[in-house]
């Protein structure tokens, strides 16, 4: 009996012990964590190579076997694959010789290098070229297709500023004239002969010429261009109820009136040029350079594969002379006891104010028995300087004359 006591005294026991487990317990017991379940076939990312497989190449996985993944390409480690993409490939192409950086890390540019996503402060270098930078968002595989464009500032020698035959420039405007007597021609030859002009100069090609209105060629004896003889030019206004009547304009007095078209006197033609007012010499002559840009300007770089420094000096020459106009001098002096002949070298080309873009005192050492012949082809107004300046690092400096 006791015996039997002492088994329900355990058994009793037990159970209370047991009870204490689910109702006397302070611990609460933990959750159940749930599982992600699987769902075959997924698709995962390689992080790094691993023949046959390759770094960020998507993959099917087909089922798992312990750490590995089995795809149809063959098994890959699990550890060597992520749900999604941590690093992507960059490629700029550009030209061969250029230099590529990328400022903001350590790690040197190499073709289709892998990046993690971010931004990249980018760098491409070449001699003889802007250098072009650019920050980029990286968050795909990129590839870059970058062509530089030619720094006329780096361009090495001497550029001439020097008066063009029948040429000038004001302001937006290039203007040619045919003004000897045996060139006075009737108005359907002027017409004619400025729409068939066709000249080349600094290594450029014009050819869109036109007869100039009346209210342009007014506007050109405003500006009083100084190489210009006073003379008689047509104009290709016409009367609309004479159509056998054009005007003409005096450059001389700024008169106008009515002509007969079978009538002879002198043509001027003109070409507009399209670019932004007071552009630096600088970008004047970038914008020359610019193959899109010059067509913009109706003058067209002539294509006989010079070298890249000559194109660029060409550039140059034509933009100081569109912005400038031609060379001018004025208040000749000689000096006998310094011997020094003293004068100032002025541009055509003025501003609103009327102050010319260019002035420069220039003087000479000149032995007095050079003197007079000198001071006499300096006054001449057929004379033509030719002005060098050296250029670096896209400014102008004065040479001589």
């Amino acid at each position: 009996m006791r015996h039997l006591v002492n088994i329900i005294t355990v058994v009793m026991f037990s159970v209370l012990s047991t009870s204490l487990l689910f109702t006397g317990c302070t611990k609460q017991p933990k959750e159940i964590e749930q599982v992600k379940e699987i769902v075959f076939p997924v698709t995962m990312y390689v992080k790094k190579d691993a023949p046959p497989f390759k770094q960020g190449q998507s993959v099917s996985v087909l089922s798992i076997d312990g750490d590995l993944a089995i795809t149809q390409e063959g098994k890959i480690p699990l550890s060597n694959l992520e749900e999604q993409r941590s690093t992507f490939r960059l490629t700029i192409n550009t030209q061969p010789s250029a230099t590529i950086r990328i400022l903001n890390i350590k790690p040197k540019y190499s073709d289709g290098m892998w990046l993690s996503p971010g931004q990249y402060h980018i760098q491409i270098t070449q001699p003889g070229y802007k250098t072009y930078e650019k920050w980029i968002t990286v968050d795909n595989d990129i590839t870059l297709n970058i062509q530089l464009k030619i720094s006329i500032s780096k361009a090495n020698g001497t550029i001439s500023w020097l008066k063009e035959e029948h040429l000038f420039s004001t302001g937006d405007r290039i203007w040619y004239y045919a003004e000897d007597e045996a060139e006075k021609m009737n108005w359907q030859a002027a017409t004619e002969y400025c729409r068939n002009l066709d000249i080349t100069t600094y290594g450029y090609h014009s050819s869109d010429f036109m007869l100039p209105t009346d209210t342009e060629l007014l506007q050109l004896y405003r500006n009083k261009p100084l190489i210009v003889a006073p003379n008689i030019y047509w104009t290709s206004t016409t009367d609309s109820e004479h159509e056998s009547y054009a005007k003409y304009v005096n450059l001389g007095s700024g008169a106008n009136s009515w002509y007969k078209k079978y009538g002879k006197t002198y043509t001027m033609c003109l070409q507009q040029l399209h670019y932004p007012e007071k552009l630096s010499l600088q970008e004047l002559a970038s914008a020359l350079f610019d193959q899109e840009m010059s067509r913009e300007i109706s003058l067209v770089l002539i294509e006989e594969k010079p070298s890249l420094n000559q194109r660029a000096l060409d550039a140059l020459q034509m933009a100081l002379f569109v912005k400038y106009g031609s060379p001018l001098i004025r208040n000749v002096a000689y000096n006998a006891e310094k011997r020094e002949l003293t004068f100032d070298l002025i541009s055509q080309n003025h501003d609103e104010k009327g102050v010319p873009y260019y002035q420069k005192k220039v003087t000479l050492e000149v032995e007095n028995s050079d003197a007079q012949a000198m001071r006499s082809k300096l006054t001449d107004p057929n004379f033509t300087p030719i002005v060098e300046f050296k250029v670096t690092e896209g400014q102008l400096s004065f040479i001589g004359i």
